[in-house]
């Protein structure tokens, strides 16, 4: 089980990583999160604390997230909510609702075009689809 979490997470983590601007949280006497510029980079990512006490001063939820037993910090994105056609106009990811008819289209291998909207937290989970360049192209189960 915990082999076909990490498979699961790899992904995220790595679309994750691959994000040139990233907040950073400082302690030099006040704990914040910062944002490094990079004009490379359409829209600032959020990058969470690691340990609980750093989560909650920035406004995050500190706890397991899905399967995962080991707590992590989720944070709330400021553009939870906005339409989106790509995961970089977003925080987090962009993510779309299908009707069924286009589930089974995306289920048999056949993009569907659809705007989608930002996600409200940086650590998602469940079965969702995500929207690259304004279309669904699988449906990802993430727990």
């Amino acid at each position: 089980m915990k082999n076909l979490f990490i498979s699961l997470l790899l992904p995220v983590l790595f679309l994750q990583a691959c994000v040139l601007n990233q907040p950073v949280v400082e302690n030099g006497g006040e704990d914040k999160v910062t944002v490094e510029e990079d004009k490379n980079v359409a829209v600032k990512k959020v990058q969470a604390p690691d340990n609980a006490v750093d989560c909650e001063k920035v406004g995050g939820m500190w706890g397991p997230i899905g399967l995962f037993p080991e707590p992590l910090c989720n944070m709330k994105t400021a553009d939870g909510g906005k339409k989106c056609n790509d995961a970089d106009e977003c925080e987090g990811a962009c993510l779309a609702s299908l009707n069924p008819a286009e589930e089974d289209s995306v289920t048999a291998g056949k993009p569907v075009k659809k705007e989608g909207k930002c996600s409200e937290w940086s650590a998602i989970v469940g079965c969702l689809a995500f929207v690259e360049d304004g279309f669904v192209n699988s449906i990802m189960c993430l727990d």
